[in-house]
């Protein structure tokens, strides 16, 4: 379509799937799609990792939330303890 000349097939088909919209991989969690297979699993990796590994999740004491530690912090339970006051 646009006359890019690629060095691979990969390549090509990658290249191609971004002018076609295709996105044929999809996440097996949360069910959005990815044009490359390396995108699918870095997005696993990223987002999903507390469903992968027991040990990897850290739960808030104060609404049961899991996430990854760095999303638990102070300003989340700031939050939570303001909201928790509202509703008292």
């Amino acid at each position: 379509k646009c006359g890019k000349k690629l060095g691979s097939k990969h390549a090509l088909d990658y290249h191609m799937r971004m002018h076609n919209g295709v996105k044929p991989f999809k996440c097996p969690y949360c069910g959005r799609s990815y044009r490359d297979n390396f995108l699918r699993n870095t997005h696993i990796r990223k987002d999903h990792q507390f469903l992968i590994s027991p040990y990897y999740p850290v739960t808030c004491d104060l609404c049961g939330q899991k996430a990854r530690h760095y999303f638990l912090s102070p300003s989340h339970s700031d939050a939570v303890n303001f909201f928790n006051n509202l509703i008292q």
